[in-house]
């Protein structure tokens, strides 16, 4: 997951023509890894079953030193930066604790979930290169943000078919909601749109446009192949791993 995040930042680094600093990535890299683990186990945390999850001396040892580094490397970024981040964080707490006494989080509010992560994603992938950029560009900067939040949308659209049956009903997830062949149809349609428009309408380069393209045909194969019976490593390493294959295409052909 998190090369996946460092995957979709270096795209944006390519296509706004930045160059990010060392420290960024150290950063990117360390929250990512905390970010994910905290939402995943904070339930099995919050009732006390630390001891039941597998390795966790080496999980709690791994996220206390990550979690040092990202601390550190904070201190590193702009001011924009720092804040953007601080804003994320807080996104990220509030997903997974209460908002109040007589208030779910906001990964238990139906329907919230897939946007809070895109979102999420969004902010760091796109955001954080944008607040180095010395003439930043709005439009730029809303087509390659609206690209990779799109993108994000879809692409947990398998995972959460993988998961509909063990996920909790009131995450309302777009599974749930629709069913498996509704939310493909969904996905689909949606990420089609966004390509047409990307196309016909952005000023983004016509390389980076066609090799985008590509990639989100390949995430609408996979999409339509998902299924609850599917391998996780089906959605966990394949769904996963394209925004390597993403940068990879783009780092070849924009330089």
């Amino acid at each position: 997951m998190a090369l996946a995040v460092l995957a979709l930042t270096r795209i944006s680094t390519l296509v706004l023509d930045i160059v990010m600093p060392g420290n960024y990535w150290v950063f990117i890299f360390c929250t990512s890894c905390v970010a994910y683990n905290f939402i995943r186990y904070f339930e099995t945390v919050k009732q006390g079953r630390l001891q039941q999850i597998p390795f966790f001396k080496i999980l709690v040892g791994t996220n206390m030193t990550l979690s040092c580094i990202g601390m550190g490397s904070f201190f590193f970024l702009s001011a924009k930066g720092m804040l953007l981040m601080l804003g994320t964080g807080f996104i990220t707490i509030l997903y997974c604790m209460p908002l109040g006494r007589n208030f779910e989080n906001l990964r238990n509010q139906n329907g919230v979930k897939a946007y809070m992560v895109a979102l999420s994603w969004t902010l760091v992938s796109v955001g954080l290169p944008w607040t180095l950029s010395n003439t930043p560009d709005v439009i730029w900067f809303l087509w390659l943000a609206a690209i990779h939040f799109v993108y994000v949308l879809v692409a947990i659209q398998p995972f959460d078919i993988r998961d509909m049956k063990s996920d909790q009903p009131t995450l309302g997830t777009w599974p749930q909601s629709y069913g498996v062949r509704g939310t493909v149809i969904r996905a689909t349609l949606l990420a089609v749109t966004l390509m047409f428009g990307v196309f016909f309408f952005s000023p983004l380069s016509k390389i980076f446009i066609s090799v985008t393209g590509v990639i989100f045909l390949l995430l609408i194969v996979f999409l339509w192949k998902s299924s609850p019976s599917r391998s996780p490593i089906f959605s966990s390493f394949w769904v996963e791993s394209i925004p390597v294959f993403w940068w990879g295409l783009l780092e070849c052909l924009l330089r």
